[in-house]
């Protein structure tokens, strides 16, 4: 038979040629004269999953195996439709079965270690590169993923290895080179690491990635029109890299050219106006430079969006307590602090949480409820450490009888204030709280910092640490 007229081949040819609709085209007519042809389902499935239809792939690849079930490539195809439904464990299962029925085939190997990445199993992953590479010593695929893999794993000398010889069987792949310079950064520094992202850019001037890296590697070293410049280009390539400033800033602020990094920061800011990141890392770094001024300021407006950040704003109010606290404004310090306490305790931060509230007994000598808020923390930090061990910081020792007395000498607590009391003092029942209020575990902690109820949200911490004191009471 000629193959050169054999439709299957053609659209195999295609596909090779990264033109699956054609392939899709020509595979579907041959189905139709020749509907068990497994071969031409298998092909088709690829096609099919090149361009995004990934049901499409699956139903034939699953036809495939009904009509031989033996056939290890559609158990292959099949793994690849399921990986791109994000059924990794099925994909897996499928991968398994094409090595049962062929030993020897390197691509069964290569795919089920990539979706064995997903998993987090480094042993795995490993283990099956090595064998696919085994198998097929010129798949510079399977040597890049591979070196990919060690670099995620921290192993980057390796990683480095292993990008090399992809780039020796492939030298035009513009990502490995990428990634050995991500990896030679690490292990060497940005300088050496410039080379690589050189020739990657060479490979493909549209790598936005490459951009990237060397732009980070440029600030790194101090070449700021080259890292602009990259940095420019890399975000006209791509619209995933908004946080490119972000991370620039990152990358000035820990080699302490604050200047460059505020700069960065706040182009961040312009770019994603209700992301707290960049005005917080902002604030950081005028604080840095020596600015209060520009780093309170940084900081109160971070709070405006408070809720979006994973600590809810906890790191900003310590940076303000800090500030307001060491140019002796009372009130803001006492504000600040105290929520800096409250939400290191809901952060299951709890000692940090108690450390700040007895810190601020010792800073202001004010009667206002924020401080007989922090005297109840306080009290009750000391009776979570002797439940726990004995273990309480010195800070909560030395504050217990200042707390203790300043409980003592108030006409009325507040509901949360005296639970805690009474349960510090032992005067509940088995450390129960006596009072009728229900316990706020459903409260809506983001809606509470976007409303500033501060009162709620200490509620939500007595809870916690009510909830802590039972752990340890049934100890």
């Amino acid at each position: 038979m000629d193959h050169a007229f054999d439709p299957t081949d053609r659209a195999f040819d295609a596909l090779q040629s990264d033109d699956a609709e054609t392939a899709i085209e020509r595979l579907s007519r041959s189905l139709e004269s020749t509907p068990e042809d497994g071969r031409a389902l298998c092909l088709r499935s690829r096609a099919y999953l090149a361009t995004g239809q990934s049901e499409r792939a699956l139903a034939d690849a699953d036809r495939a195996i009904d009509l031989e079930p033996g056939n290890a490539e559609a158990h292959i195809e099949r793994g690849n439709a399921l990986v791109e439904q994000s059924e990794y464990g099925n994909a897996i299962g499928a991968y398994d079965r094409a090595i049962e029925l062929d030993p020897e085939n390197a691509r069964a190997y290569h795919n089920r270690a990539s979706a064995y990445v997903v998993f987090g199993d480094a042993n795995r992953v490993m283990s099956d590169y090595d064998r696919a590479i085994e198998l097929d010593p010129e798949d510079a695929t399977a040597r890049y993923k591979r070196g990919s893999a060690l670099a995620l794993a921290g192993r980057h000398e390796a990683a480095i290895e292993s990008f090399g010889r992809a780039i020796d069987l492939d030298p035009d792949r513009s990502q490995a080179y990428n990634a050995r310079g991500i990896s030679t950064n690490e292990v060497s520094g940005p300088a050496t690491a410039l080379d690589d992202y050189r020739r990657a850019i060479q490979c493909n001037r549209e790598n936005a990635d490459a951009y990237y890296n060397r732009a980070i590697a440029h600030a790194q070293l101090g070449n700021v029109a080259e890292s602009d410049a990259d940095l420019d280009r890399a975000i006209a390539l791509e619209d995933g890299y908004e946080n490119a400033y972000l991370k620039r800033g990152n990358a000035y602020a820990e080699q302490g050219s604050y200047a460059l990094a505020i700069r960065d920061f706040e182009r961040a800011s312009e770019r994603s106006p209700n992301d707290p990141v960049p005005r917080f890392n902002a604030g950081n770094a005028h604080r840095a430079r020596g600015d209060t001024d520009a780093a309170i300021d940084a900081y109160h407006r971070t709070l405006a969006n408070a809720a979006r950040l994973p600590d809810h704003g906890c790191r900003v109010h310590g940076a303000l307590a800090d500030l307001y606290c060491d140019r002796n404004r009372q009130e803001e310090y006492e504000r600040h602090q105290f929520r800096y306490a409250v939400l290191s305790v809901l952060q299951d931060d709890r000692w940090t949480g108690i450390t700040a509230a007895a810190r601020l007994l010792e800073t202001t000598e004010s009667m206002t409820p924020r401080r007989r808020n922090a005297a109840a923390l306080t009290v009750a930090g000391n009776r979570l450490g002797d439940r726990a061990g004995g273990y309480a910081p010195p800070a909560v020792h030395r504050c217990e009888a200042t707390a203790t007395q300043l409980l003592d000498s108030c006409d009325t607590l507040s509901e949360e204030n005296r639970i805690l009391y009474e349960i510090a003092m032992n005067d509940g029942p088995n450390g129960e709280r006596t009072g009728g209020r229900r316990e706020r575990g459903a409260f809506d902690r983001e809606k509470a910092i976007d409303h500033d109820d501060w009162e709620a949200l200490y509620g939500l911490a007595v809870d916690a640490l009510r909830s802590e004191m039972r752990v340890y009471r049934r100890k």
